[in-house]
């Protein structure tokens, strides 16, 4: 008569598990390269960019008319912000009084700018100040004055706004550009090495070659169905990849770890565990399915 081998009875071992008879090992250690790719984690104001904002708003940048003037009566850009530009050396008295004089600034590639002679036309400035205040030197007598003064708007460009229904009574600086100066600070992203976890699915694939796809608890083989062995995380923490922390269990033996009991009553779990007692049939591992908890012990 051919006895069934009570040693490798299902729930003997786990009743010698719990009185501390038995042990069972965690999984061997295995070597693995966690995934490092660099990543950009936030982005910051481009500090260069934020400095030409900040200068454009306080003072005057020397430009040539290349760098602010596109098309015939379009807006002056420069560097994607929309800005004034006028000539500083004027060489025709400068009222520095505060009255306005022949001299104006202009917000349009509009015709007197396209007039201006060459030589003018590569001693420009740019700002964005909206007090109405412009940096001027007065060479029109032998001994050259600086001052800030107030200059008018351009007739030209005040007609391109009338057309386009865009100048208000009074016109005002500030207004104009919060209201078109669509410019978004430009930011640099900032990048940083950033190491990816391993998956737990791509762990447990791995521990499974390693144990050769047996039960660490009831030496149940699942070469031909894997999805049965499950990697066990012993203080219940996913993050906790430590070999000392992992076991490899057929999903039976998983199901009935301390705190498991949820997985008994999941039909997918249930229909898993009836595929790993006709496997244990096949292999000759004895069951009288008993039910109950056990507990590990680690070899010390």
């Amino acid at each position: 008569m051919d006895l069934p081998d009570y040693s490798r009875c299902v729930e003997l071992n786990r009743l010698h598990v719990e009185m501390g008879i038995k042990f069972i090992p965690s999984v061997p250690p295995i070597a693995y390269d966690e995934m490092t790719e660099v990543k950009a984690v936030r982005k910051l104001l481009d500090p260069e960019d934020a400095a030409v904002g900040s200068r454009l708003r306080r003072e005057a940048v020397p430009v040539d008319r290349e760098d602010v003037a596109g098309l015939p009566n379009a807006p002056l850009v420069y560097r994607g912000r929309l800005v004034c530009v006028y000539v500083r050396d004027q060489h025709d008295s400068v009222a520095f009084a505060g009255q306005i004089r022949r001299y104006a600034y202009h917000l349009f590639n509009c015709p007197a700018l396209q007039r201006m002679k060459p030589s003018v036309s590569k001693a420009l400035l740019v700002t964005q100040r909206t007090d109405g205040l412009f940096e001027v030197h007065d060479l029109s007598s032998e001994f050259p004055r600086k001052a800030q003064v107030v200059l008018g708007l351009c007739p030209d460009c005040r007609e391109i706004l009338k057309e386009q229904g865009r100048f208000g009574h009074p016109f005002d600086l500030q207004t104009y550009f919060d209201a078109h100066d669509r410019y978004q600070p430009r930011k640099l992203q900032e990048m940083e090495a950033v190491t990816t976890p391993i998956s737990s699915d791509a762990l447990a694939d791995m521990y499974r070659k390693v144990c050769n796809y047996v039960c660490q608890a009831c030496g149940v083989g699942c070469s031909v169905a894997p999805q049965l062995l499950h990697l066990h995380f012993e203080d219940g923490d996913p993050t906790h990849t430590d070999p000392s922390n992992l076991y490899m269990f057929c999903v039976d033996c998983h199901a009935h770890q301390p705190g498991h009991d949820h997985m008994k009553i999941q039909p997918i779990v249930q229909a898993d565990i009836e595929g790993v007692q006709t496997l244990r049939a096949q292999q000759r591992i004895v069951s009288v399915r008993a039910t109950g908890g056990w507990r590990l012990g680690i070899v010390s």
